[in-house]
């Protein structure tokens, strides 16, 4: 229940959003206004979008301004939590000060790159994204190949405990072969794989797929490795 509840709300959300970016997206490369305002910045192209509602639509702008700001925070928190797990020296530190410097960090940020820095993130983040499918994809086999098929349930009394966990090594080697299988398939503005060249007539992303093909085949002969050596 908590998953479907969390899963549908979250799934909603997202489709609106992406629903009425699709609209936009659509109205930039036919309505010129629209795509004069989208080479100054996406702040710039949601005023022209909402121009025509006069003073409510310069308010709507504010509010999706703050929004953003606002879907931040939570980030930032995950950020910690995440910084946290990278070993118990960073456990020791109050989550409190870490969001506190992670704030911090990003303020200096936006602040010294508001010209430049989103045109970068905007590229370069985007070569980062492909990361989500090897992990996924191990967590998928880990769960249904080594535990629900072998019936062997997880333990959840040793997440903490360093010597029992897995040593990790399968799961690091088939990530960076899954990631590199999605490097040479992505087609990004900086970068261009040599198989993405070769889909259709002028090239094609096929990072995401090539980067679960390249995981899911690697993982499972790696992992009952490190099972038969490590035993855990």
């Amino acid at each position: 229940m908590t998953f479907a509840s969390t899963w549908s709300g979250t799934w909603t959300s997202v489709i609106f959003a992406n629903i009425v970016g699709v609209g936009i997206a659509t109205g930039v490369p036919n309505i010129p206004a629209w795509s004069d305002a989208y080479n100054i910045s996406s702040g710039a192209l949601f005023h022209e979008c909402l121009s025509d509602l006069g003073g409510f639509g310069g308010l709507c702008v504010v509010i999706l301004a703050l929004g953003s700001i606002t879907n931040n925070a939570p980030c930032s928190y995950s950020a910690a939590l995440t910084i946290q797990v990278l070993g118990s020296w960073a456990d020791k530190i109050p989550r409190w000060f870490w969001c506190v410097l992670i704030t911090a960090v990003e303020l200096v940020l936006s602040v010294c790159g508001r010209n430049r820095l989103y045109t970068v993130f905007e590229n370069f983040l985007p070569m980062m994204a492909y990361w989500i499918c090897p992990w996924i994809t191990i967590s998928l086999e880990e769960y249904f190949i080594f535990h629900r098929l072998a019936g062997k349930p997880f333990d959840w009394s040793i997440y903490n405990d360093r010597s029992k966990l897995p040593i990790g090594f399968a799961a690091l080697l088939s990530f960076l072969i899954g990631f590199a299988g999605a490097i040479v398939g992505m087609y990004q503005t900086w970068y261009t794989g040599p198989l993405a060249l070769k889909v259709g007539g002028g090239g094609g992303d096929i990072g995401d797929w090539l980067g679960v093909g390249f995981t899911a085949v690697v993982f499972p002969p790696l992992r009952c490795f490190e099972l038969k050596k490590f035993g855990r």
